[in-house]
């Protein structure tokens, strides 16, 4: 899988994924307005949190931490694109929706490595409940995207995130 936005890319990056799976990590085309790129951001967003296929899910997945790694962090807070992954996964019915939100997570992950870690605290409850989910295609994508997230924490990053997770697996099992 290749994921390339040609009218929006002029400097990139390959990163690797398991298997032969590698990501354009796009860097902001100064000739391309702003605008349009919060719009593709957008479009992806949606995609991966609507979408009926898996394959989409996961592409517009990878493709939202690319963006928002050639566009700035900053982006995350701006756009809501954190607020409406937290959403769906606390409200949505449907199991792809919710797996696409995870999928996000791992994007963001997997583009942005350390640069993500400010935002994982907030997606421990997140992982958390995707965990206890029913659908087993959503545990599987919370197992995958934990491992990820996991990974790319620096030693700073698991002392930061071991209390939060504790207290989060304490209250899980006590109700």
């Amino acid at each position: 899988m290749l994921i390339k936005f040609r009218t929006l890319v002029t400097d990139s990056q390959y990163i690797s994924l398991p298997g032969k799976q590698q990501v354009l990590v796009a860097k902001e085309n100064p000739e391309v307005p702003h605008i349009k790129m919060e719009e593709k951001l957008q479009e992806l967003v949606d995609l991966a949190l609507n979408s009926e296929f898996e394959s989409t899910r996961r592409g517009a997945a990878l493709g939202l931490g690319s963006i928002i790694k050639g566009m700035s962090i900053s982006v995350l807070k701006s756009n809501d694109v954190m607020s409406r992954i937290e959403d769906t996964v606390n409200n949505s019915k449907k199991a792809a929706s919710k797996q696409g939100a995870i999928l996000c997570l791992e994007g963001l992950t997997r583009s942005l490595g350390r640069l993500f870690e400010p935002y994982v605290i907030s997606t421990l409850p997140i992982l958390l409940k995707a965990f206890a989910d029913s659908a087993p295609l959503v545990r599987s994508a919370t197992q995958v995207s934990s491992k990820v997230i996991m990974s790319k924490l620096s030693a700073h990053g698991v002392k930061l995130v071991l209390p939060h997770l504790l207290v989060g697996i304490d209250s899980n099992n006590t109700s």
